[in-house]
């Protein structure tokens, strides 16, 4: 089976963002899913390229995280993310906080290896 290539990612802002630190983007035959830090649990889906991950729940927030180009096997990568507006200030007290990441190119890992990963 062909290999899946995987984007891993690291907050380059504020500390709040530390909270998609080992997240991944994965792609599919579709577009991309992100994932928790456990490739096998996909939290949002995006057709396009650059992805785009909308009104994602993770950590007790809800995030808007996008790339800023087209992703491309084996490159690294930027992006932003945003708390969205409106989160609650219990769970964030500046819910219009927003940063940037950088989504460290991996290696492909085939479809049963990924099937069977852990966190």
């Amino acid at each position: 089976m062909p290999g899946q290539n995987i984007w891993t990612i690291h907050n380059t802002g504020r500390s709040t963002g530390n909270n998609l630190n080992g997240c991944h983007i994965v792609q599919t035959a579709t577009g991309y899913d992100l994932t928790q830090p456990n490739i096998n649990n996909v939290m949002a889906s995006s057709t396009s390229n650059p992805p785009s991950f909308n009104n994602v729940p993770w950590a007790s927030l809800r995030w808007y995280i996008s790339l800023n180009n087209p992703l491309t096997p084996d490159v690294n990568d930027t992006g932003t993310w945003g708390c969205e507006p409106g989160a609650s200030p219990e769970d964030d007290p500046d819910p219009t906080e927003s940063g940037t990441f950088t989504a460290q190119a991996g290696s492909q890992m085939d479809a049963d290896a990924a099937s069977s990963a852990k966190a």
